[in-house]
C-alpha cells in the first residue's frame, strides 16, 4: 500500500515541477509597439513627401508640353496665338520666340530640380518600406488620375492652337486675293456666325461638365416652364 507520506511527497514534487507562465517582458513589448508606430509614421512622411514632388513634377511636365507646342507651331508657321501675344505684349516673332524659350528653360530647370530632390530622397527611404519602384508607380498613377482635368485642358488647348493656326493661315490666304466689298462683307458675316457657334459650343461644354460634376447653380432648380417653351416649343410639355 502507498502511505500518506508518499502521496504528499508526490504531490509536492508535482507542484515543484510546475513553472510559472512566462508573459514576456512588458517593457520589451511596449518598445516594439512604439517602434512599429514610429516606423509607420516614417513611412507615411516619406510617401507623402514623395507624392508632393511627383505632383509638382507632373503639373510642370504638362505646362512644359503645352508651351513647347506653342513654340513648335509658331516656328513652323510664324503664327502666334493672340493670348500669347497679349502676355508678351509684342507682335515681333523673334521676341515672342525668345520669351517662350526662356520660359521653357525655367520650367525644365524646375522639373530637374524636383527630379534631383526625388533622387536625394532615396537616401532617407525607411528600411521597412519595400518595393519602392512599385510604390512610385502607384503614386504617379494617383497623381495622373488626380489631374485628369489638367490633362484634358492641355489637350484642349493643343487642339485649339491647331484651329487658330489653321484659321489664321486661311485668313491670310483669303486676304491675298482681291475681293470685292460684297465678298468681304460675306466673309465678315460668316466669321461672326462662326464665332457665335464656337461660343455656344463652349457654353454647352461647360454646362455638360457642370451636370457631370453635379455643380449646377441653384437657380437652375427654379427655371420657369416658359423658358423651356421658348427653347423647345411644344416639346416642353413633355419635360
Amino acid at each position: 500500500m502507498i502511505s500518506t507520506a508518499q502521496i504528499h511527497g508526490e504531490e509536492s514534487t508535482g507542484v515543484d515541477n510546475k513553472k510559472p507562465k512566462c508573459h514576456g517582458n512588458k517593457k520589451l513589448q511596449r518598445f516594439k509597439r512604439k517602434w512599429r508606430t514610429r516606423e509607420r509614421k516614417k513611412e507615411q512622411r516619406f510617401t507623402l513627401s514623395r507624392l508632393e514632388l511627383f505632383d509638382k513634377q507632373f503639373c510642370l511636365h504638362q505646362i512644359h508640353h503645352l508651351y513647347q507646342k506653342y513654340v513648335d507651331f509658331g516656328l513652323q508657321y510664324q503664327i502666334w496665338p493672340d493670348d500669347i501675344v497679349q502676355i508678351i505684349e509684342s507682335n515681333e516673332s523673334d521676341k515672342i520666340q525668345k520669351s517662350l524659350e526662356e520660359y521653357l528653360i525655367l520650367l525644365k530647370n524646375r522639373i530637374n530640380q524636383h527630379e534631383n530632390e526625388l533622387m536625394i530622397q532615396l537616401s532617407s527611404c525607411p528600411t521597412t518600406l519595400h518595393s519602392l519602384e512599385t510604390i512610385d508607380q502607384r503614386l504617379k498613377e494617383f497623381v495622373r488620375l488626380h489631374h485628369i482635368d489638367l490633362v484634358r485642358t492641355v489637350n484642349y488647348q493643343k487642339h485649339k492652337l491647331k484651329d487658330i493656326i489653321y484659321e489664321k493661315r486661311l485668313f491670310n490666304q483669303l486676304s491675298s486675293y482681291h475681293l470685292a466689298e460684297v465678298q468681304h462683307q460675306a466673309i465678315d458675316q460668316i466669321t461672326t456666325i462662326r464665332k457665335k457657334q464656337l461660343k455656344i459650343f463652349e457654353d454647352l461644354t461647360i454646362f455638360e461638365q457642370r451636370i457631370l460634376c453635379h455643380s449646377l447653380p441653384k437657380k437652375f432648380d427654379d427655371i420657369p416652364i416658359l423658358t423651356y417653351q421658348n427653347l423647345f416649343g411644344n416639346e416642353a410639355n413633355k419635360i
